[in-house]
């Protein structure tokens, strides 16, 4: 339990750190229970609400000048209206 609350980067008393295994040991305990079920013929499902795609298409679209420059003038490295970041490799 400690090791997983380490890679979650979480501090836990000791009480915590016994309660915490007790529920993922019970949690783990359902899951196994879940393996025994009778899937065969079952056909796997990804979702269940029947919507196809919810996403709109990804469109460039210009900002006005005042956008620019406002968004430029709150960034700490700027010049020209433009945004500076560093170089990507």
């Amino acid at each position: 339990m400690r090791h997983i609350a380490e890679l979650a980067r979480i501090e836990l008393s000791g009480e915590e750190v016994n309660r915490f295994a007790k529920e993922i040991s019970d949690v783990l305990g359902y899951v196994e229970q879940l393996g025994e079920v009778d899937t065969e013929g079952v056909e796997p499902i990804s979702q269940v609400t029947g919507k196809i795609n919810v996403f709109r298409d990804d469109v460039a679209k210009d900002a006005n000048e005042e956008t620019k420059n406002i968004m430029a003038k709150n960034y700490p490295d700027s010049q020209d209206g433009y945004i500076r970041v560093k170089q990507v490799m």
